[in-house]
């Protein structure tokens, strides 16, 4: 008699433990306990229940059959007939990866440049704020810039729109002949408005317009005074120039 309460009372404790859970079921018949954190387009964001603080996990939805979630609710999201995604690269992200190198032509780095990214993403949604830094060497010019912006998409395809300042100092060259010997200091403002595509194995691209805004000093002749000497003051300005440009790398 002790032995069957004594198994009665662990089945009661397994079945309180299992209903204190979210429950995806599987087509395959599986079935994965713990907590579903987004149900996105094409797959379900869930923690594993031996370690809700962990990792978060993905599971595509055309290989699931229902969720029943721990207050008794129930969501049914496939059918026998529902073709399953074999190809992982066409479904969001199923962590969120917080950092980003990347190879940048054209755009805020001028030429060229070498960039690090890091996003702080918006709670629960797919969105994210960026903020980037990135440098350019070259033998006639170097540069540093510097751009924040803010992305709104789905996962995998994001509308990046920021801005971001830099500063680039040059040796100047005409020809063959280098106008003196000091380097030449400019500082600059970029608007940025990119397309931006993640894949799920963290493959990285953007294409985007900008414009750069130079400020520059120049000097003015304000008119002749006492024995022909000029009397010179000087005035700020920005010269302006559209870009394009494109970026490829990695995020982790």
């Amino acid at each position: 008699m002790l032995k069957n309460l004594l198994l009665l009372a662990g089945l009661c404790i397994f079945m309180y433990n299992v209903q204190a859970q979210d429950q995806i079921v599987k087509t395959s018949g599986d079935e994965i306990f713990g907590k579903v954190l987004r149900v996105n387009a094409l797959d379900v964001v869930y923690k594993k229940k031996d370690n809700l603080e962990g990792p978060e996990y993905a599971e595509l939805k055309s290989n699931i059959l229902f969720i029943k979630y721990e207050n008794g609710a129930k969501d049914i999201f496939t059918t026998a007939n529902t073709p399953v995604v074999k190809d992982m690269s066409t479904i969001c992200e199923p962590v969120k990866r917080k950092n980003s190198v990347f190879f940048e032509a054209g755009g805020n780095g001028i030429f060229a440049s070498i960039n690090y990214e890091g996003k702080a993403f918006l709670g629960k949604k797919n969105n994210f704020l960026a903020a980037k830094i990135g440098l350019g060497p070259f033998a006639i010019i170097n540069v540093l810039n510097m751009t924040a912006t803010y992305n709104i998409g789905d996962g995998m395809n994001y509308f990046e729109i920021g801005g971001g300042l830099g500063w680039f100092t040059s040796n100047l060259l005409f020809g063959s002949e280098i106008l003196g010997s000091d380097r030449y200091n400019y500082f600059y403002f970029t608007p940025t408005i990119v397309y931006r595509r993640h894949s799920a194995r963290g493959f990285l691209f953007r294409t985007f317009i900008t414009t750069f805004a130079i400020k520059e000093t120049r000097q003015i002749d304000s008119g002749i005074i006492g024995y022909g000497s000029s009397n010179y003051t000087t005035q700020d300005y920005y010269q302006y120039y559209p870009s394009l440009g494109i970026s490829v790398g990695y995020a982790f």
